[in-house]
């Protein structure tokens, strides 16, 4: 009889390591466990920003009207200038051809009227 042993041995070892390290910083918040919900609020802090936003877009557009009627009244005043200056220019241009050219107007028909006049009757008197 033989006398012979054996031994055969098994092994198997399992490790799980779950990192459940939370980082929050600066006002941040941070969760951390299993199965975890989390609803956050901004308190209306979205709303106000986009109310904010429409009315300082209706300030905006009130002043770009309001720029828009100063520099129309500037314009129509502009204009009104050219058009008198330009209606002063032809005027003066008329009274230059006129003397030029030996037309006599009737303020100097006056003038010359009431001299002749004058020497008229400065000679009555002298007789």
């Amino acid at each position: 009889m033989s006398n012979s042993s054996s031994s055969k041995s098994k092994s198997s070892s399992s490790t799980t390591n779950q990192d459940k390290r939370v980082v929050a910083d600066g006002g941040s918040v941070g969760v951390s466990g299993d199965s975890v919900t989390v609803n956050l609020s901004d308190q209306g802090a979205i709303s106000a920003a986009l109310d904010f936003g429409k009315e300082a877009n209706a300030i905006a557009g009130s002043s770009y009207e309001k720029l828009l009627d100063v520099a129309s009244g500037i314009f129509e005043g502009a204009a009104t200038a050219v058009s008198k200056a330009q209606d002063q220019t032809a005027s003066a241009y008329q009274t230059a051809v006129a003397e030029k050219s030996g037309t006599v107007d009737n303020k100097t028909i006056m003038v010359v009227g009431l001299a002749a006049a004058g020497v008229m009757a400065m000679k009555a008197m002298k007789k």
